[in-house]
Formats: C-alpha cells, sequence, structure tokens
C-alpha cells in the first residue's frame, strides 16, 4: 500500500471548485486501484481516518493542519515541520508525511502566487517545504502559476520547482513561466503541461432538482459583496447581471437560474446570498423567471456540475463553475477579473468567450454576453470536437501520476 497526502484542495471550505479540485484528484487516485490510500490536508483540529466518503462505503483520511497563531498547537504547520526534523516525535501529523511515500499539492488550484498576502503564500508553500526537506516525492497537480510581487517568494518558488518530482500546469502561460523562472534548469521531463483535474468531476445524476431553465448565471459573492475595484473592475457587476436578465427576459420566453459555486454560510464571498440579493433588487416583472439553485448542507460540486450540465448556455466568474459546463460541453462565457480563466478556455480553444472585466465596459460585456448566447449551437458543436481530446488528455494525466506514486517510496 502506497501513502498520499492530497494538499491544497481542503473538502471544508464551502468553495465547490475547491472541493471539485479534491474530489477529481481522490476519485483519480482510487478508481485506478493501484493500492493508494489517501490523506487529505484539510482546515482545523480534525484528524479522522474516516473523514471523507470517496465513494459510497470508500473513505479516506482528513487531517487538519493551520498556519495560524497557535504554533504551538500540533495542526500547526511550524509545529508539523519542526515534529518531522525530530523525526515526528510528539505530533502525529508529523508522522502521516514522514509516512507518505509522495504528496500531491494542487495549491487552490490557483493559489501559488503572493498576491493573497504572505500568510497565505506560507500556507501554501509549508506542505510543499516539509515534503522535500524530508525527502518526500513532491507531485504538483495542475494549476496556475503566480503572479509574485516579492523577490522572497520567487526565491521560494524557484526552490520547489528546481526539486519538484512533477509539476503539471493546467495553461501555457504558466508553463511558460515556469520554464522563465527555472532558465537553464528547466526538465521537460519534470515540468509539464497539464490539465485542471476537474474537468475529470463527476456529475451527480442522481441530482434531479425541478429547473424550468436553459440558461445559467453563477453570480460570484466575491465580486458581488466586495468592491469592484479591488480586482481592477471598473463597472458594476451588479447593474451588468440585471441588465443581462433584463435584456433576456424582454427579448426571449427563457427562463434563467442561478448557480451557486460557494456556499459558504458566513462568508460574504457566498454565491447563494450574492444570487439571493440578485433576484430580490429585480423588477417585480422579471422575478419569475429566475430561480435559484436550493442549497442546503449536501450539496456539493456534482450536484451543481449536474445542474450546469442539463444547460443550453452559461454564464460564469467563478471558473471552476465554467469547468463544469466547459466538461460538458456547455456553451460558457467567463467574466473574467483575472487571467487564471483565459488559458483553461485556450485548452479547448474558447478563448474568445473570456472577456475581461477590468478592460471592457459594461455596454461591450452586455454585447459579449447576448452575442454568445445567439451563437451557442456553433459553440456546441465547438466543444463536443474538441472537448473529448481534452477529457482523454486529463485520464492519461492522472494515469501518469498513478504510475509515478507506484513507483515512489
Amino acid at each position: 500500500m502506497k501513502n498520499v497526502i492530497v494538499a491544497g484542495c481542503a473538502p471544508n471550505t464551502g468553495n465547490l471548485g475547491v472541493s471539485a479540485l479534491c474530489r477529481a484528484t481522490v476519485m483519480g487516485v482510487y478508481e485506478r486501484k493501484q493500492g493508494i490510500n489517501a490523506t487529505i490536508l484539510s482546515y482545523g483540529d480534525i484528524y479522522e481516518k474516516r473523514g471523507y466518503e470517496v465513494r459510497e462505503g470508500q473513505f479516506c483520511t482528513v487531517m487538519g493542519v493551520s498556519n495560524g497563531k497557535r504554533f504551538y498547537k500540533n495542526n500547526h504547520y511550524l509545529n508539523i515541520y519542526l515534529s518531522a526534523k525530530c523525526n515526528g516525535l510528539w505530533n502525529e501529523r508529523a508522522k502521516t508525511f514522514l509516512d507518505a511515500n509522495a504528496v500531491l499539492d494542487i495549491s487552490g488550484g490557483d493559489s501559488f502566487t503572493d498576491i493573497y498576502g504572505d500568510r497565505r503564500f506560507n500556507g501554501i508553500f509549508y506542505p510543499k517545504k516539509i515534503a522535500l526537506e524530508n525527502s518526500k516525492p513532491l507531485v504538483l497537480l495542475p494549476q496556475t502559476l503566480g503572479p509574485f510581487c516579492k523577490k522572497e517568494s520567487l526565491e521560494k518558488v524557484r526552490y520547489v520547482l528546481e526539486k519538484v518530482s512533477l509539476a503539471y500546469f493546467r495553461d501555457e502561460r504558466s508553463f511558460e513561466y515556469a520554464k522563465e523562472i527555472l532558465g537553464e534548469s528547466f526538465d521537460p521531463k519534470r515540468i509539464k503541461k497539464g490539465v485542471d483535474v476537474a474537468f475529470l468531476l463527476e456529475k451527480d445524476e442522481g441530482y434531479k432538482p425541478k429547473i424550468d431553465a436553459r440558461i445559467g448565471i453563477n453570480v460570484s459573492g466575491l465580486v458581488y459583496n466586495n468592491k469592484p475595484e479591488r480586482f481592477g473592475i471598473k463597472l458594476d457587476y451588479k447593474r451588468l447581471l440585471m441588465e443581462f436578465i433584463k435584456e433576456v427576459c424582454e427579448t426571449t420566453s427563457e427562463n434563467i437560474v442561478l448557480v451557486p459555486h460557494v456556499v459558504s454560510e458566513y462568508s460574504n464571498e457566498c454565491d447563494y446570498k450574492a444570487a439571493c440579493d440578485l433576484k430580490e433588487s429585480l423588477n417585480v416583472k422579471y422575478k419569475d423567471r429566475v430561480s435559484i439553485v436550493e442549497v442546503d448542507d449536501n450539496y456539493n460540486e456534482s450536484m451543481a456540475k449536474q445542474v450546469i450540465s442539463q444547460l443550453e448556455w452559461f454564464c460564469g466568474m467563478r471558473m471552476h463553475s465554467t469547468i463544469a459546463a466547459l466538461s460538458t460541453c456547455v456553451p460558457v462565457v467567463n467574466i473574467a477579473y483575472s487571467d487564471k480563466s483565459i488559458g483553461v478556455f485556450e485548452t479547448v480553444n474558447q478563448g474568445h468567450m473570456v472577456l475581461d472585466a477590468r478592460v471592457m465596459n459594461l455596454k461591450d460585456l452586455l454585447v459579449g454576453l447576448l452575442d454568445s448566447w445567439k451563437i451557442r449551437s456553433m459553440t456546441k458543436q465547438q466543444l463536443l470536437s474538441r472537448v473529448p481530446c481534452v477529457m482523454e488528455k486529463a485520464e492519461q494525466q492522472m494515469n501518469d501520476i498513478c504510475s509515478f506514486i507506484k513507483s515512489a517510496g
């Protein structure tokens, strides 16, 4: 039996994009039946042997970690790091790292960067550091790389890239950035172009909510509930969505469903709360044409993908909500506030369906959304032609990762 640690995709964040990365990774490992046992790093004090259900009746361990101020606690990364230096004395979590044959690290998909601050960056860096300093093979699962603002951050990244056993980057830009950072140390056998693992996420076909709509929208609570200027967006995001809904209701007979993809109840980034506010703000004559996917404790990433897969057209700001559409060949537009989506869309030849809210005005964005809806049949055919190749690549990528784990340690 081979033991692996899965880092950077905690299953308890309420962010269904991160949860999609977690489930697709763990299921990808287990369904290949190569005798690999996974421990998922999560947040908090939890250390539960049957903490995560992979499939019905099949479980793996969830191990809580922290990067807060209480470094004396056994779940703190610094405590784990120091204990590992002493052969795991006093800390069971350190022993779990030392017993691992490999560490698979996905950095939240887009968090291997220092733009979110030092504490977030250090939390992303720590599992990589613990793995490498204890001679554990490190695999970076497909992710975005950068940007980096500080020289110290870049030095740590270079250290990781020089020592990593395998690293996959999910877009051309990140791959080229890795090559640039490494310079003459670049090794194409270790540093590879990859496909976001969420393409392999299974949808929950048993989930059948009553939805009378062919158009879906993911309202990002992150942007909706914060000042758009924080993300370099100059337009009014809420107004854009209201104008689009108005145009659809005035010119078509279509209904619209709002699909949350971050459902953390106590966070101001919650998509469900944003969707409720948006609907409440609509003109009364449009409200009956708009529904919201109901969220409860059981609502998860596979259910969201099931809903999105049933639509004829989708618009999302959360990138993994749009991957749920792309991977099921649903025509989709991404309203972007960063560069992370464009590379993923380019893998399926849909880069033109990323509308950058940082540079486009409200009028042009509205036209872009409406034009995309009009050409959805053509887009559908493009996706049906391209997506199977990407899915095949994603499957082979997981095969290669599991083969590496089997040969490691």
